[in-house]
């Protein structure tokens, strides 16, 4: 009886041994295109082809909970928000069916991209400078006027356009201290409403990018 127990280890040992050095378990093929184009993007060594790639998910993605999603499972493949890099990309990509994807027309792709919330015609004359309606602290509207203090480009206040680029370059930390400089002057006679309207807007870009605290 103690012999064929012995035996019975050393054939159990003999199996799996022969199991374990066998063909290994294929992993397994991921099917969501959006998954599979960011899995392919992280495991690219080329940044030219990560990219190529990343520009695909952008184009294949349903939406941007969905980039977001298959980018959480592959930290640091980009060094910024999915947001972000969605709305440079949007802007920046000279693929058609990037800057045309569903995904750019998200409400924070499409406000990084824009930063025309609250924008307005103002003027039918074309040569002159547009003004901006946005919205302060308390929810209201403002309307800034082009003027000595206030610089305009492309039809918004340069502080706004600035701070988009802050966002891309600085993230949630850059925004911080941009809503914290402008909040300060929020009581000042001269530039208050204007720095409120700032301060909002900073607010509103933490939020879309999703900035904690």
């Amino acid at each position: 009886m103690w012999i064929n127990r012995r035996l019975l280890i050393r054939a159990t040992a003999l199996v799996l041994t022969t199991t374990a050095c066998g063909t290994p378990a294929a992993e397994p093929v991921e099917t969501d295109p959006c998954i599979r184009r960011v899995a392919l993007a992280a495991s690219s060594i080329n940044i030219d082809e990560q990219l190529e790639r990343l520009d695909e998910a952008l184009s294949i993605c349903s939406n941007l909970d969905a980039f977001a999603s298959a980018l959480d499972a592959h930290p640091g493949t980009i060094g910024v928000n999915a947001a972000v890099f969605a709305a440079r990309r949007c802007t920046r990509s000279d693929v058609a069916a990037v800057t045309t994807a569903p995904i750019c027309d998200d409400a924070a792709v499409a406000l990084l991209s824009s930063a025309d919330s609250g924008s307005d015609s103002g003027s039918a004359n074309n040569d002159m400078p547009t003004n901006y309606v946005g919205l302060n602290l308390d929810g209201e509207e403002v309307t800034i006027e082009p003027d000595a203090d206030t610089e305009f480009s492309d039809d918004r206040p340069v502080a706004i356009s600035q701070m988009v680029d802050l966002a891309f370059s600085d993230g949630c930390a850059g925004l911080r201290d941009e809503h914290s400089y402008w909040l300060e002057l929020v009581d000042d006679p001269g530039i208050g409403p204007e720095a409120s309207v700032y301060a909002r807007h900073a607010l509103d870009l933490m939020a879309f990018i999703g900035c904690e605290g």
